[in-house]
């Protein structure tokens, strides 16, 4: 079977926030502390983060079908294959009788 979609992982979206975030605070809390370089250093880490793209390594498979008794059934899954991260959902409800 083939993925429905490929996206960017939220997880790694978020640890890339975070890292961008620290750089921020450490910028705010050390200018004026550290070498003219460094800080220039931190800029420049910093920059190269904002403008990494990240890959479209979150695959996600999704279903919505009718069984002939009326039961909906809604099935999702999505998994990064470079964090490991993964995430699945399913329903099944009855709908009613056709009529």
């Amino acid at each position: 079977m083939s993925a429905n979609n490929w996206t960017v992982c939220p997880k790694c979206f978020s640890r890339m926030s975070y890292e961008i975030d620290n750089i921020n605070d450490l910028l705010a809390n050390e200018y004026g502390n550290i070498s003219a370089d460094g800080y220039l250093a931190l800029v420049n880490k910093r920059d190269l983060l904002i403008q990494k793209k990240l890959p479209y390594e979150f695959r996600e498979d999704y279903e919505i079908f009718m069984q002939k008794n009326g039961e909906l059934y809604i099935r999702y899954g999505g998994s990064c294959s470079v964090c490991g991260y993964s995430k699945e959902f399913s329903l099944g409800k009855f709908m009613g009788e056709a009529r």
